[in-house]
């Protein structure tokens, strides 16, 4: 299988840079496993997609997860989100830019709860690498079933900010599970003006 890309760039990831050929983007970010939506990058999802990922979110964790065209995730649909759980929840092209591309918050559930507390970091990398993990393997089977062509990842330096990891570990779970399965990343790296 032939690798895929790896690149930092300078920008904002609910902004994707995406290449013309691509027809799905998948924006990945880590989220919680209490329902806490209100600090760091989901702040930036919110204000540029609005509240559906947000609200697909709290309903997959507060209630039952969703499985079904809008978002779907790993699991029987009875079951709530959890540590390790991809969830992915298409968002309005209209709110990201006029390409006729389909764009996808991916809530990976990498971090238990909120606190930062140095003893007990928030970050569970074994999760993170779950839920990378169980994203790369829906987006392949969409592309070998035909329903999607070209994929492409765009993405802040998750997992590196509120919930406390460390991103050399971060960048290899990239690289090991995205890029070497063919997917193209770019890493975005925030500059507030």
């Amino acid at each position: 299988m032939k690798h895929g890309t790896y690149k930092i760039v300078e920008g904002d990831a609910t902004l994707p840079q995406h290449s013309d050929n691509a027809n799905v983007i998948l924006v990945p970010h880590v989220c919680n496993n209490i329902g806490a939506w209100g600090a760091g990058f989901v702040l930036a999802i919110s204000k540029r997609f609005g509240y559906t990922p947000m609200a697909e979110y709290k309903n997959g964790i507060e209630s039952k997860g969703l499985v079904n065209e809008v978002a779907f995730d790993s699991r029987e649909s009875d079951k709530e989100l959890t540590l390790g759980d991809a969830q992915f929840v298409l968002v309005d092209e209209n709110k990201v830019n006029t390409f006729p591309n389909q764009t996808y918050i991916v809530n990976m559930i990498g971090q238990e709860g909120t606190s930062v507390d140095l003893d007990n970091l928030p970050i569970r990398y074994d999760a993170l690498a779950f839920a990378m993990h169980l994203m790369a393997v829906m987006a392949s089977d969409k592309q070998f079933k035909k329903e999607w062509s070209k994929v492409e990842i765009h993405c802040p330096k998750f997992g590196c900010g509120l919930a406390g990891g460390d991103w050399v570990v971060v960048e290899a779970l990239i690289k090991n599970i995205w890029v070497r399965r063919g997917f193209d990343v770019t890493v975005y790296e925030y500059k507030a003006e």
